[in-house]
């Protein structure tokens, strides 16, 4: 999947912390769907914001307070990506590379130069 800076800043500055929260939750389902294996991504809202990714019977589980969430949300478009992709990979989710530019941007391995990925 490929990412879409424009976008997504116009996007992290105009929906509440639990409609960005959902749409990015959407952006990490779409992405797993390009991978191998039989993911499920859920998203709720309870006292925290929790992501889990689910893959068979291996469940990644990622919460977030609302403070921690407006924070990311202002802090940069895609902080709130990185955060959870993170925190799945630091419990052992596998990542895949080589479909699209999102994983790697968020993983600091392109740079960007007058709005171009490098």
């Amino acid at each position: 999947m490929n990412i879409n800076g424009v976008a997504r800043g116009y996007l992290s500055k105009n929906l509440t912390g639990e409609e960005f929260f959902k749409k990015v939750a959407e952006m990490i389902r779409r992405e797993l769907e390009d991978w191998q294996g039989n993911y499920v991504v859920e998203q709720k809202k309870k006292t925290v914001y929790e992501l889990k990714v689910i893959n068979e019977e291996t469940v990644y589980s990622v919460s977030l307070p609302d403070e921690e969430l407006e924070m990311l949300q202002s802090k940069s478009p895609y902080s709130l990506d990185v955060v959870l992709w993170k925190e799945l990979i630091n419990r052992g989710l596998q990542i895949e590379k080589g479909h699209g530019n999102y994983i790697p941007y968020l993983l600091g391995e392109y740079k960007v130069v007058n709005g171009r990925l490098f």
